[in-house]
């Protein structure tokens, strides 16, 4: 064999190793990303917001906006942050009413925390 031959022959596989080594590097760090507390959350926050319509529908209220949000701190627990936006016509004891039939509403995904707050008029 020729020296160049043997040069190229060990920069093909000193080349085949590190891509190895990096696509090895890549699949370890996907594989050892942990758990996200917002995976499967979706479709349970969809049902909260029909179940919120819902009361609010059944309290006269059914154009009040619904916007939620939620922050993940410490990569565990969440935090959802419901305003609602209630129309110009609900009165104050109304508001009230209305205040306990959705807290009373549960969000249903473990260690979430709920603060719900009505917009300003």
């Amino acid at each position: 064999m020729r020296a160049t031959d043997r040069k190229t022959g060990l920069t093909l596989l000193i080349l085949a190793f590190a891509v190895i080594v990096i696509f090895g590097l890549f699949t370890l760090h996907s594989l050892a990303k942990p758990h996200s507390p917002f995976e499967g959350t979706d479709e349970r926050e969809t049902e909260y917001r029909q179940e919120l319509k819902a009361v609010l529908k059944d309290c006269k209220a059914s154009t009040a906006g619904i916007n939620l949000t939620k922050r993940c701190n410490d990569g565990r627990t969440l935090e959802y942050n419901v305003v609602i936006n209630l129309p110009k016509y609900i009165n104050a004891m109304e508001e009230e009413d209305i205040r306990t039939r959705l807290e009373a509403v549960d969000i249903g995904i473990a260690g979430a925390t709920v603060k719900l707050s009505f917009s300003g008029k």
